[in-house]
Formats: C-alpha cells, structure tokens, sequence
C-alpha cells in the first residue's frame, strides 16, 4: 500500500491550480514505483537475470533480437497492474474528484509514465547484455571447430595427412548490432510497449483481487518468454508446428517478438553467402544453424540450438508471416482495449 502522508500531500498540491499541476501526481507514481519490490526488480533486473542466463546457455547471439521483449512485457504485465490496483484502493481514489485532475488524466499519467519507463529499461537491458559479453564484442564465440584433413593431390609414399583446424565463430556483437534494421527494431518494440500498457489495464480490469492480477500477468509473461521465441531460438520454437501455432493464440506478444527478432537481424539475411566447400559444408550442417555467411573468418548467424533442424530464413519470415505479425498486434490492443472500457471500474471491487 502507499504511504498515507505521501497520499496527503499529493491532494493539498493537487487543490492548487498551479501550472504544474501534474508534477505532484507524476511525482506520487514515480514514489509509488521505486517504494515498491516488484516495479524496478521486474523492469531492470529480472531481464538480465534471464538473458545472462540463457544468453550464455543458447548462445547470446540467439536471443537478443526477441529476449529484449522481456522487460517490456514485465514492466507491462507485472509492475504496471501492481501499481494501478493499489492507486484504486488507496486514500487517493476517494479524494482524486475533488482535485483538478480526473481519472482518465490519471490513467492517461500513468500509462505514459510506464511508457517512459519501458524505454529505459529497454536501453538498459540492452547496455547490460553488452557488458554481460562484451568479451565477443570485436570476435564472436567459437561454436565448434572444423577439422579440415588436407589430402595431397598426389601420394608417393605413405605421409601424414595434416589437419586444418578452422574455428567457426556465431557473429561478434559488433556485427550482429552492424546488421540491425533499426526502423523495424525501434517500431515494433513501440508496438509492444503500447500493447503491453493496454494488457495491463486489461488484466486490472478483469481482477478482482491480487492474486489474481498477478496469476494472469505472470501466466501471460511466462507463455510469451517461451512461446514467443523470446528465451529460445526462433527456429527451435518453428520446428514444433503445434507449439508455433498456439504462441499466436495464447501469447499477444508472440508477433512482435518475431518482428524484432526480425529486424534486428535485418541485414544478415539479404547477404549474399559464398558457396562453401564440401567438406565445410558437412560441419556448418553438423551445427543446425539458421543461416550462414563464409567469409575469411567463417562467422554463422546461429538461430538455432545444436542438434535442431536448420530452417532456411524465408520460410519463417516469408511475406504471410509478416503480414500476420503486422496485424495481429493491433487486434489484441484492440481485444485489451475493449475489456478495460467495458470493465474498468475506478473504485474498489
């Protein structure tokens, strides 16, 4: 619950028709976030918890474009509902008709200021992933090294074939941040911000107690992680067609989980990629990998785990694909944004 005084304090501001009418109320949520456990732990901490770990798991190049979904979604589904149930039981709902500031200026605040504060941890989840590997920074992880026998062209006596050991290497950050499409990245992470603040009105909505706003919050954020391809590669997710279906009906983020994932590795598949050896071949199959680019170093874009069928890019982002994770955001704000205006009710349930 809030603090009665800071409740206080925030009415005999708010009686005062000042032009900065709104910096008491901007001033209450933000106490309200940083006082509570869940706000910043969810928003700032529990992403790069998961991502560090699965990232070295999986590999980090595998999950940065869908896993920076992580602390939208839990600031979306998890702090902002926490923070919307307790303002509709506190002192303040009984006090907000006398002030200048109504309820929909109110939700409007709040809405913007979990906005605000989903593109800060947007960036700082991002900046941690980075310092979390920057050891690949400059030169990508090793994922397995080939083994190249070089047999001479002609034997006149028995020798000892040499080995040529070639280190394959996933793409360095460098260059998997080199290869984003950063208008698609950046929109449909907006997408998601504006998807996951109508979810959290939604989920308050339909609540009628906490363990029940945080039972629905947390289930959707733990389908979404999963099925949503946000905390396992993209390809291994495809290759389940039942489990590749069902994200799209209970995850409302699984389309634009696939948009960043998309977009942020844009320019890698509009590379044009050298024919590689027989021999070469045989080990780049024995990866699983998503796609692969030859060059001096042997670098592969790696969308899959070990020992998962490799699934070529144009089957997963072919154009019904994408037509479909354009439009399926809009119908679940859409669906989020009719429960709130039906059942939102500001008072106490």
């Amino acid at each position: 619950m809030m603090n009665k005084k800071t409740q206080t304090l925030f009415v005999e501001n708010e009686s005062k028709k000042a032009p900065t009418k709104f910096f008491p109320l901007v001033s209450l949520i933000n106490s309200y976030y940083w006082y509570s456990f869940f706000g910043p732990f969810f928003s700032f901490i529990f992403p790069i918890i998961i991502l560090g770990i699965l990232g070295t798991i999986f590999g980090y190049e595998t999950l940065l474009g869908g896993g920076l979904v992580l602390p939208t979604m839990a600031t979306g589904l998890i702090s902002l509902p926490l923070a919307l149930f307790e303002f509709k039981r506190s002192v303040l709902l009984k006090r907000i008709g006398a002030t200048p500031i109504n309820t929909r200026t109110f939700l409007l605040i709040l809405g913007l200021y979990y906005l605000f504060l989903m593109i800060i941890s947007l960036f700082w989840t991002m900046l941690m992933y980075l310092a979390i590997f920057n050891e690949f920074w400059e030169t990508g992880r090793t994922i397995i090294t080939a083994q190249i026998p070089q047999i001479p062209t002609q034997i006149s006596e028995p020798v000892t074939i040499p080995i040529l050991e070639i280190p394959i290497k996933s793409e360095s950050l460098k260059d998997l941040f080199a290869n984003v499409e950063w208008s698609g990245f950046l929109y449909s992470h907006f997408i998601s911000m504006i998807l996951s603040i109508t979810i959290g009105f939604a989920i308050v909505s339909v609540s009628k107690n906490v363990l029940t706003l945080q039972a629905i919050g947390i289930s959707i954020f733990i389908f979404s992680m999963f099925l949503a391809a946000q905390v396992i590669p993209i390809a291994n997710i495809f290759n389940n067609e039942i489990m590749w279906f069902l994200g799209f009906v209970v995850s409302p983020f699984k389309s634009v989980s696939a948009q960043s994932i998309e977009a942020f590795n844009g320019s890698a598949v509009s590379i044009i990629f050298e024919n590689p050896s027989p021999n070469i071949s045989i080990v780049l199959q024995s990866t699983k990998t998503f796609i692969w680019n030859l060059n001096s170093n042997l670098n592969i874009y790696q969308f899959a785990q070990m020992n998962t069928k490799s699934i070529p890019v144009e089957n997963i982002f072919n154009f019904a694909t994408r037509l479909i994770n354009f439009l399926i955001p809009f119908l679940w704000i859409g669906i989020a944004s009719g429960v709130s205006l039906k059942w939102f009710q500001w008072g106490i349930r």
